[in-house]
């Protein structure tokens, strides 16, 4: 007996969906993800290097983490999640999918 045509489709689809779920990433995840960011964008704009740069951006890791996780939104989609964090103009808004975060919006740094 032959399987249907949809059932080998519909089997990657559900494996998918189950994958995606398994990997959406968490609040702690997005609070990590976005700190290592700002750390990076601070040291890259700031001129600050080496070992300097490094035990400043160790310093507010933890502060910018706990911000982060304290003030941002989570939409869950199950397979994936929306995050907001309110800032005093537009909003910062990422996707979390399959365990990465897309931006999609930023706000202004003016």
């Amino acid at each position: 007996m032959r399987s249907p045509r949809w059932a080998l489709p519909a089997a990657l689809a559900v494996l998918l969906l189950v994958a995606m779920a398994m990997t959406n990433p968490d609040r702690h995840a997005f609070a990590t993800a976005y700190a290592d960011r700002l750390n990076r964008d601070v040291t890259a704009h700031s001129g600050l290097s080496g070992p300097f740069g490094e035990l400043l951006g160790g310093l507010t890791q933890n502060a910018l983490e706990g911000a982060l996780a304290a003030q941002a939104r989570r939409q869950n989609y199950l397979v994936a999640s929306v995050y907001t964090v309110p800032m005093s103009g537009p909003d910062l808004r990422a996707l979390g999918l399959l365990g990465h975060f897309i931006t999609l919006q930023e706000p202004s740094m003016r």
